[in-house]
């Protein structure tokens, strides 16, 4: 008898331990992304502040980093280096965050839901829209090409001096992760002279997939130049002494 319960302990405690690793795949599959990931987006804007993020008006690049992961949320860390630098905790509880979504489930597809976003209408109220996966196509990022999927947003509003604003938001993910590739947000002055504005958010470089550095093939590309203008300067001048 007591074989018979001890070897149900041990029946029980092997159940116990394949579900834990069935919840452990499941929480990975889920996620889409490790504790370790992270990454780096470069930072253009022009004209109107209207489009700037806030808090990223004097920023040159964005640094995301994922702290913790479970089942119900992810933990990153966003560092913004610009003219007064800052490092920020948050949560993204049950893959609901705020308008930035850095990070959103892997492999959805078109028609999917994904983000959540504060939208200023026309009566001055604002209202929170449902934005689904719209599109879903190949992108290189630096000579690296991604499955990505996206969301296109367009929304007007009216305002006195300005007249009507059409509004752009475009957000990319990478599809096999779900981390945020890209973020554009454009506004547009139809009935005013003010010109175009925009705040783009571009992935630079990332350790979950190898991407070419920037820094030194420039350093690289510039030096060979120089070199060669050096030799045909010096070629050229030799030239002009054997002549004379």
């Amino acid at each position: 008898m007591k074989n018979k319960t001890m070897a149900g302990v041990i029946s029980i405690l092997a159940l116990a331990l394949v579900i834990n690793a069935c919840l452990v795949q499941a929480e990975t599959e889920i996620a889409g992304v490790k504790v370790g990931n992270w990454v780096k987006y470069g930072i253009s804007k022009t004209n109107n502040p209207r489009t700037w993020y806030p808090g990223m008006e004097e920023a040159r690049w964005v640094l995301v980093n994922v702290t913790q992961v479970d089942e119900q949320y992810i933990s990153i860390n966003e560092t913004i280096d610009g003219k007064n630098s800052t490092s920020t905790s948050f949560d993204i509880v049950n893959y609901e965050e705020t308008s930035f979504r850095y990070i959103i489930l892997p492999n959805l597809n078109v028609g999917d839901k994904v983000i959540r976003i504060p939208v200023e209408f026309n009566d001055d109220k604002w209202r929170v829209a449902d934005l689904n996966i719209t599109n879903a196509f190949t992108k290189t990022y630096r000579d690296v090409s991604r499955e990505v999927v996206s969301i296109v947003y367009n929304w007007t509003v009216e305002e006195p001096g300005l007249g009507t604003i059409n509004n752009t938001l475009e957000m990319t993910w990478d599809r096999e992760t779900g981390f945020m590739l890209e973020r554009i947000a454009t506004a547009k002055y139809p009935d005013s002279q003010f010109e175009s504005s925009m705040f783009v958010l571009t992935v630079v470089g990332t350790n979950m997939w190898s991407m070419p550095p920037i820094g030194p093939i420039v350093l690289v590309t510039s030096f060979i130049c120089m070199l060669f203008v050096a030799v045909a300067v010096v070629k050229k001048r030799k030239g002009r002494s054997d002549k004379q």
